[in-house]
């Protein structure tokens, strides 16, 4: 769900009726605005949950060639490397 398309409320509004945004939270993600701009989601414990649980199955990092340990850059400036050949993407290329 893209923040466009959950439901905003100004902060000064979220403040005057907390308790009825912390009920609707627990069914869809809120968003608290200032100056007319998302600046706060509230969603459920089980919605954060769920969250936590997902980053910690993505273990993806990028990584800037400085942070690469020495022998993979060694291996790489001894070999080149190109990846691996992906001719069904060929056709993107012209």
């Amino acid at each position: 769900m893209a923040l466009e398309d959950i439901k905003k409320v100004p902060a000064k509004e979220f403040k005057l009726h907390f308790g009825a945004f912390r009920e609707a939270a627990l069914t869809e993600p809120i968003g608290v605005t200032n100056h007319g701009r998302i600046s706060t989601v509230m969603i459920s414990a089980k919605e954060f949950e769920r969250y936590e649980r997902l980053k910690q199955l993505d273990t993806r990092r990028a990584l800037h060639p400085s942070e690469l340990p020495r022998e993979i850059i060694a291996q790489m400036e001894e070999e080149g490397y190109q990846g691996d050949d992906t001719p069904e993407l060929d056709h993107l290329l012209k």
